[in-house]
């Protein structure tokens, strides 16, 4: 897990997270600030789609905001029947930003996708992973 502080203005991630990214927040005003900041999630989201395609699962954690103010945490989880609208998503937020070397990036996730189909008996999700 890569833990993330949130300062005003200022958000600090660890290029490569490991498990999932957990960003700490101190009001609900932040998480909605930290949500809103896609160049923060996108590549969170970009490594656990590339994960959940590696090792084949049906569904992974992203993202945990916690905040001070609540009781709980915001998640951000990737499930395998979302990964095509989310990688269109990123797609588009990638050609608005002209990065190009990851737009080439992400067309080698979405082949990888592509006519993937999750068997109903493959019950290989983070919540049933055996450590």
């Amino acid at each position: 897990m890569t833990d993330v502080k949130r300062k005003p203005g200022k958000t600090i991630v660890d290029d490569k997270p490991e498990d999932w990214t957990v960003i700490w927040c101190d009001t609900t005003e932040e998480i909605e600030q930290c949500i809103s900041d896609t160049a923060t999630l996108w590549p969170i989201i970009h490594s656990t789609v590339k994960r959940l395609l590696s090792e084949d699962r049906t569904s992974l954690p992203a993202l945990e905001i916690r905040c001070a103010e609540m009781l709980g945490s915001v998640w951000v989880t990737i499930r395998m029947d979302e990964v095509g609208e989310t990688l269109k998503r990123e797609m588009n937020f990638r050609l608005d930003r002209e990065e190009y070397e990851e737009c080439a990036e992400i067309r080698d996730l979405m082949s990888q996708w592509e006519g993937r189909k999750v068997p109903s008996s493959v019950k290989k999700s983070a919540d049933t992973d055996e450590n």
